[in-house]
């Protein structure tokens, strides 16, 4: 093999003009658009990357004609929660959580109220999701033997003190109800039972009292971005890709794009356990 042969001064020219282009890919390829400082890309590296995505999921009402459900998305004005979700920016997600704002909830201090996506701040509280979704609000306050007859169907209902509610225990209403609570307002992937927190829910929500949901979703949000272990799932991540591709944030030309779950029909009940009317 011949030796390389030295550069000629032309060419010596025009890599003083030009740069270094191993030297300038690089620098292009950083990622500090993504990530707020060194530390944060660290935690995305260690922790954050492998979170998994539990994603919405449309809620296909023509499958339950006579269900509740009907009238509580009407009541409630959760027809945006219930619809074809947006599209999931995976990686943005991840971002998401990795540059949550710990000083968020902070008054007094720089960004209250903002975190930051992709080299600028933005606004995230309770109203940015209300204005997202379009919704209004109420509170949950219910007693549990209520709860527990309305849930089962019968008055002997109430579990023992300390256990919590079965799930395959629930009326056929009450199971789809929990199904889409799972993944579209207080996101779960473990159904077996029923704490008395979700219980209460479910019964309010089923007696068309509406709920403080921007708080409720921002909340469970928040305290997820405070999170620094592998172990955990990144929640609500078509509300988030929702919000920050209307808020302006650039989406990548080849942005990977979550694929989407089924929606929650006669057959995704089925496999979930049980359905049997």
């Amino acid at each position: 093999m011949a030796p390389k042969r030295p550069p000629t001064p032309a060419e010596k020219e025009k890599k003083k003009a030009t740069g270094d282009t191993s030297k300038r890919a690089r620098v292009e390829t950083t990622d500090s658009h993504h990530y707020l400082s060194e530390e944060h890309e660290e935690r995305f590296k260690n922790s954050i990357s492998q979170w998994t995505i539990w994603g919405e999921r449309r809620l296909q009402l023509t499958d339950f004609p006579h269900s509740e459900l009907y009238n509580l998305i009407d009541v409630c004005g959760w027809s945006k929660i219930a619809e074809t979700p947006h599209k999931i920016y995976s990686q943005l997600v991840h971002e998401f959580y990795t540059n949550f704002n710990h000083e968020i909830d902070t008054h007094g201090t720089e960004h209250y109220g903002q975190t930051w996506v992709r080299g600028k701040w933005f606004v995230f509280t309770p109203i940015v999701i209300n204005q997202y979704y379009g919704i209004t609000t109420d509170d949950v306050h219910s007693l549990l033997g209520k709860v527990a007859r309305f849930l089962y169907g019968r008055d002997d209902a109430w579990p023992l003190p300390g256990k919590d509610f079965e799930h395959i225990k629930l009326t056929d209403s009450l199971l789809m109800l929990n199904f889409f609570v799972s993944h579209n307002i207080d996101p779960t992937t473990h159904r077996t039972t029923i704490n008395d927190a979700r219980a209460r829910l479910l019964y309010h929500l089923t007696h068309g009292r509406k709920i403080d949901l921007e708080n409720y979703i921002y909340t469970l949000i928040s305290m997820l971005g405070f999170q620094t272990d592998k172990r955990h799932t990144a929640i609500i991540p078509a509300l988030i890709s929702g919000i920050y591709k209307e808020a302006g944030v650039q989406i990548l030309p080849a942005e990977p794009v979550l694929k989407a779950k089924g929606p929650i029909n006669r057959h995704a009940l089925e496999n979930a356990g049980r359905y049997t009317t």
